[in-house]
């Protein structure tokens, strides 16, 4: 799934306004047994996320958040969003 993420990669760089960024798998459900704990362990405090998700059914789906996650300050992040 990477390999597909990385090569949306000049995409992506227009959502964080043209700065380049680096990808790291935090999260894969597959391997975390979709435990709420484990992904709240794995990414808490991580930086901006982007999420993907890929259900049973192969539909594809995530968001992106530019604040940490949690925001330390509880602060919303106004340019989150779904997809």
């Amino acid at each position: 799934m990477i390999t597909d993420i990385e090569k949306q990669r000049e995409n992506f760089k227009t959502w964080f306004d043209g700065k380049d960024f680096s990808l790291t798998l935090l999260f894969r459900g597959s391997e975390q047994n979709f435990s709420n704990a484990n992904f709240t362990r794995l990414v808490v405090n991580q930086g901006p996320t982007l999420h993907i998700i890929k259900s049973e059914y192969d539909y594809i789906f995530g968001g992106c958040a530019f604040e940490k996650y949690p925001s330390q300050d509880d602060i919303p992040d106004d340019r989150a969003f779904v997809f």
